[in-house]
């Protein structure tokens, strides 16, 4: 049984099919999701706005707080097998986020950036079968001074609704992969490192991922993908001035995104994945991944279903 790598979108997934065993080269791909949040999180605590804004100073509470928010990536990648254990890879993504917020007296406001983020550089070395290794390094092509209209005054968005980390970002994962009768199983961990504070004077808190997974051909063109996994990320550490957590005319707390210490946490989803072989050469894959459970260092907005396409081309 033959295996091939498909990254689809922001996920990647080991599948088994006989049908792109010879493939070598060069592998272009299009990408997309769409990641959707709702409500907030306080560790586990449901919250809505109304439960933390209010009108008077309360130290608890905020002039203003998240409802939705919604965040579409397109990426453009591309890989070449420099031998047939090794290959570079990188990666152009396009990001487009908008959030709505609700303030203390019932009114809405919404939010929107875009632009070029992060663009990622990586290395993969397949160190056998069953085995392999992946170092990827994000360069800080993102913006993380983009501004909008809110309640009337042009200001710097808060650090969700910037289109990168502002820092070189370091992404070592292993991958392990074997067979079992009609299965391809793995398992994979990386962590990232966000290397020094950025330009605004400060850095996203690193992160762990750990997941596994199993993969079965329903046909020799249908290939369906079950994974879990489970990520733990720290808060962001400094801050970027710019961002108002206090309003200075009336001392009160802006908005819980506004605030650094509120994005950290940890969480575990479930994803479903089915691609499906058009040609030899080229692949489409759809997913859909729903967290399953979530405690976050809030309030922090929480997370809902997410869902993402993609196409790839082998030459």
């Amino acid at each position: 049984m033959n295996k091939i790598i498909i990254l689809a979108g922001l996920f990647s997934f080991t599948l088994s099919t006989p049908l792109l065993a010879e493939q070598k080269g060069i592998m272009f791909e299009y990408g997309y999701m769409r990641m959707n949040m709702q409500d907030m999180l306080s560790n586990t605590d449901i919250l809505t706005a109304s439960d933390i804004t209010s009108m008077m100073v309360d130290p608890n509470k905020y002039m203003m707080a998240p409802t939705t928010m919604s965040m579409d990536m397109h990426m453009l990648m591309g890989m070449v097998d420099l031998t047939p254990k090794l290959g570079v890879m990188f990666m152009l993504p396009y990001r487009l986020s908008t959030m709505s917020m609700e303030t203390a007296m019932g009114d809405s406001a919404n939010m929107e950036s875009s632009g070029l983020g992060d663009v990622a550089i990586s290395t993969t070395y397949q160190v056998n079968d069953e085995i392999t290794g992946h170092f990827e390094i994000s360069v800080p092509t993102g913006s993380i001074d983009s501004q909008g209209e809110m309640m009337g005054s042009t200001m710097r968005l808060p650090y969700a609704m910037q289109l990168g980390s502002g820092t070189y970002d370091l992404k070592p994962k292993i991958e392990y992969i074997t067979y079992l009768e009609d299965f391809t199983v793995g398992l994979n961990a990386n962590y990232v490192f966000h290397l020094g504070d950025n330009e605004a004077g400060y850095h996203w808190g690193n992160k762990a991922f750990l997941e596994a997974r199993a993969s079965r051909n329903v046909t020799n063109s249908l290939i369906a993908t079950l994974k879990t996994n489970y990520q733990r990320w720290g808060s962001i550490k400094g801050a970027d001035s710019m961002i108002m957590q206090v309003d200075m005319m009336s001392g009160k707390n802006t908005s819980p995104v506004a605030n650094p210490s509120h994005y950290g946490g940890a969480s575990s989803e479930v994803n479903f994945e089915l691609s499906y072989i058009v040609a030899n050469s080229q692949t489409v894959g759809l997913d859909m991944t729903y967290p399953v459970y979530q405690n976050l260092w809030g309030p922090q907005m929480k997370q809902t279903l997410s869902f993402g396409f993609g196409y790839q081309a082998s030459f």
